[in-house]
């Protein structure tokens, strides 16, 4: 057999029933105390998404309410919560069109760029559009993008809502979330750019996709399934009273690469499933190694819950997991605000009590095992009670670092001003699957750093067809990099060539035979 040189090993964890220290606890070697307070000049700020840039600097993307008018804003930090002062003007960025525009999401392109989304209103009457607005990676405003940088889709002749976006492996861009042309109604809507911001005549009707399922539609995430195909997930109503208004509950529609509704998955194309006295919504998508889709978002009824949901890959639920596929945990009076799943299938969800306004005294930052249990070994039972400083608090978004670092963004601030609020929380990732391993075998993967391609080396007790998927940090399936393929009893080495648009930073591969699971660290 050949030796394999431990000096290209990356850490492999396979690891079970370890106790580790209590998590959730704030980082105190970011910004103050683990907080980090930012003021626009004065103005009204409001973080709504964070992501990491492949050199560690974090990115706060939001509103900023100037003069009566609020624009998309800006903010780059570096790894310790200063504000990286080589960014924009200072580190801000406000960016000045003469109408009212709200972010909703954010996305980095391969090349540093930065893609800032929302929705531009006329408040007079009553229209709202999809509207896009590009930065260099110093938080310059990219004008080769659209016109002054900003791209504007009009779908309806009323609402058009953007809720998530997402940079597909060849550099496009899609955006999600709903129209409708008055406000008894609501359909699903995706918009699919080419890289430069001019619409993909390739996909739907010259770039556009309108589903209609029921008299109410809305998508608030979108991801990808086996690279091309896509999957967008939120809630769908059940009926429409004009007196007591709508009811909804999840719903997952599956579409390939042209905008077209898959018709093997689900119920034609779309399932929608839950309890027929609650409301719920899907917050969060993800596609597992495996190909089964985890969605995780709100159950309403008396109270909230969290709720999580496992669908096998043909878009039915998945009766071995929780009750017919579905669970619920965490009853409160709270609303959940941000959902995200770290790479090791944990779940990380924001609440606060918004029945004052917008903001509650305490968020809580809660975590769940990917069963939907509470996770004990973070915070107390799982939770963790937190604010940004001030009277008004809300968290809007989370990321995890490759560290396993947690960092939640949002609002800070009284009844009267509200700044950016960051906070960072101590924690690892650990992968945890020693009953899911491929027949319990090691894997091993070299060079480390990687460049555009390593060898996968491992010994097989048995012929087995394997599937080799790539995901990022923050658990987001990038690329599938090998499919169904079969391998012979005993060692191989295999060749594994990553995507030529893939950016640096922290990558895990996922091998699965369908039934098993191991997970790789790799560095790029």
């Amino acid at each position: 057999m050949k030796t394999i040189k431990l000096i290209f090993l990356l850490l492999i964890l396979f690891v079970s029933n370890v106790n580790f220290a209590q998590f959730g606890t704030l980082d105190t070697s970011f910004g103050r105390g683990g907080i980090v307070i930012t003021s626009f000049n004065g103005f009204d700020a409001v973080v709504q998404s964070l992501l990491f840039q492949p050199d560690k600097k974090i990115i706060a993307g939001g509103s900023v309410t100037k003069s009566g008018t609020t624009q998309f804003s800006l903010a780059r930090y570096n790894s310790d919560g200063n504000l990286d002062e080589t960014f924009g003007n200072l580190g801000q960025v406000i960016t000045e069109y003469p109408e009212l525009m709200v972010m909703t999401s954010m996305a980095l392109q391969s090349d540093g760029k930065i893609i800032e989304a929302g929705n531009l209103y006329n408040s007079s009457v009553s229209i709202s559009r999809f509207v896009l607005v590009r930065y260099d990676s110093n938080g310059i405003l990219d004008t080769s993008f659209g016109i002054d940088g900003r791209v504007i889709t009009n779908i309806s002749d009323k609402l058009d809502r953007i809720a998530s976006i997402l940079i597909q492996n060849d550099g496009k861009i899609i955006a999600s979330g709903a129209t409708s042309d008055e406000a008894t109604y609501s359909d699903f809507a995706m918009v699919r750019y080419n890289s430069d911001g001019t619409l993909d005549t390739s996909f739907g009707n010259n770039g556009v996709v309108v589903t209609s399922i029921k008299s109410w539609d809305y998508a608030n995430a979108i991801t990808t399934q086996n690279d091309n195909e896509l999957i967008i997930a939120g809630a769908t109503s059940k009926d429409f009273d004009l007196t007591l208004g709508f009811d909804y509950n999840f719903s997952v529609a599956k579409f390939d690469k042209y905008g077209v509704l898959d018709p093997t998955f689900g119920d034609a194309g779309f399932l929608i499933f839950g309890s027929p006295d609650a409301n719920e919504k899907a917050l969060s998508v993800k596609v597992l190694s495996d190909g089964k889709i985890v969605l995780a978002g709100e159950n309403h009824s008396s109270k909230y819950a969290f709720m999580l949901a496992q669908l096998l890959p043909n878009g039915n639920l998945d009766a071995s997991f929780g009750n017919n596929g579905v669970v619920l945990n965490g009853l409160s009076n709270e609303f959940i605000e941000s959902v995200a799943m770290q790479i090791d299938g944990k779940f990380l969800i924001t609440e606060y009590n918004g029945t004052g306004g917008c903001c509650s005294a305490n968020i809580k930052l809660i975590r769940f095992l990917e069963d939907g249990n509470f996770d004990p070994t973070f915070g107390i039972d799982g939770i963790v009670t937190t604010d940004f400083l001030n009277e008004n608090n809300q968290a809007n978004s989370i990321v995890i670092q490759d560290d396993g670092k947690i960092v939640i963004g949002g609002i800070s601030g009284n009844q009267i001003h509200s700044d950016y609020g960051l906070a960072r929380f101590n924690s690892e990732l650990v992968l945890s699957t020693p009953v899911n391993q491929v027949v319990n075998n090691t894997f091993l993967a070299y060079p480390n750093p990687v460049n555009q391609s390593m060898n996968l080396d491992f010994n097989l007790k048995e012929s087995q067809k394997l599937d080799v998927d790539l995901f990022n940090i923050n658990g987001v399936k990038v690329a599938n990099l090998l499919n169904n393929k079969e391998f012979p009893l005993g060692y191989t080495s295999q060749k594994i060539t990553l995507p030529e648009t893939l950016s640096k930073g922290v990558y895990f591969l996922s091998i699965s035979n369908g039934t098993f699971l191991s997970n790789v660290k790799i560095v790029k």
